[in-house]
C-alpha cells in the first residue's frame, strides 16, 4: 500500500508539513504542539493571505481529498466504481461479523446482567418512595412529561375509562346485546316486546306481593 506522500503528488496535491511528524518523533505530545502549525498541517496554508501563493500547501485533509477525487475520475473512466465499492475493507468486515457472528461469553454476560437487574431493582424500590400513593397511572421513568412534573411540579395529562351514566345514574351502553320477551297483550299496549331483566324483576315483585 502506498503511502499518501508517495501518492499526492501524482494528483496535484503536496508533502505535508514535516515540523510536525518530526516533533511526533521526537515524542512531543500533539496539545503540546502549537496550534497555528497543528492548523497548517490539517487544514493547508491554501486560505491563508500572510502566506505566499507559491508557498501554499493543502495540508491533511486537503491533500486526501485532493487524491480522492483524482482516484474516483479514474475510476469513474475505466468503470471499476461498482467494483471499488463492493472491495471496500469495511464493507467486506461488515460481512464477515454478520456471517459469523461475534465471540460472546454468555456465562459473563448472564451474570453481569443478573447483577445489573438486581441494582436496577433496588434503585428503582428507592425512586419509589418520591410517588404519592394515591398516582392514578403507572409512572413511567423514562417519560420526560412524568420526570418533569415529579422533579419541578406540575401536572401529568393521562388517559383513564370513565363510566358514562345515564339520567338514573346507571351505567350507560352505547351498544348492549340485550333478550327480548314477546308479550301477549292487547292491540293498543303500550309495549310488545320487554327485556328478560325488566321480566324477571317484575315476576320478583309479584311473587313478593301477591294479590
Amino acid at each position: 500500500m502506498l503511502s499518501m506522500d508517495e501518492m499526492v503528488p501524482a494528483y496535484g496535491g503536496n508533502l505535508k508539513i514535516d515540523e510536525v511528524k518530526a516533533l511526533w518523533e521526537a515524542g512531543v505530545d500533539t496539545p503540546d504542539i502549537d496550534k497555528q502549525l497543528l492548523m497548517d498541517y490539517l487544514c493547508g496554508t491554501m486560505h491563508r493571505e500572510d502566506v505566499p501563493k507559491d508557498s501554499r500547501a493543502h495540508g491533511d485533509i486537503g491533500n486526501t481529498e485532493t487524491i480522492f477525487k483524482g482516484q474516483l475520475a479514474k475510476a469513474r473512466k475505466t468503470g471499476q466504481v461498482k467494483s471499488i465499492l463492493l472491495n471496500m475493507g469495511s464493507l467486506l468486515c461488515t460481512v464477515e461479523m454478520e456471517r459469523n457472528g461475534m465471540f460472546v461469553d454468555k456465562e459473563l454476560g448472564l451474570k453481569l446482567a443478573s447483577e445489573l437487574k438486581a441494582k436496577l431493582e433496588q434503585i428503582t424500590t428507592e425512586l419509589r418512595k418520591y410517588l404519592p400513593d394515591d398516582l392514578p397511572f403507572d409512572f413511567n421513568w423514562s417519560n420526560r412529561y412524568h420526570l418533569s412534573p415529579l422533579i419541578f411540579g406540575g401536572k401529568v395529562k393521562y388517559e383513564k375509562r370513565t363510566p358514562i351514566l345515564d339520567e338514573n345514574g346507571k351505567q350507560a351502553y352505547t351498544q348492549k346485546d340485550e333478550k327480548h320477551l314477546y308479550l301477549k297483550s292487547k292491540p293498543k299496549a303500550t309495549f310488545q316486546t320487554m327485556a328478560v331483566e325488566d321480566w324477571l324483576r317484575l315476576e320478583r315483585k309479584r311473587l313478593a306481593n301477591p294479590s
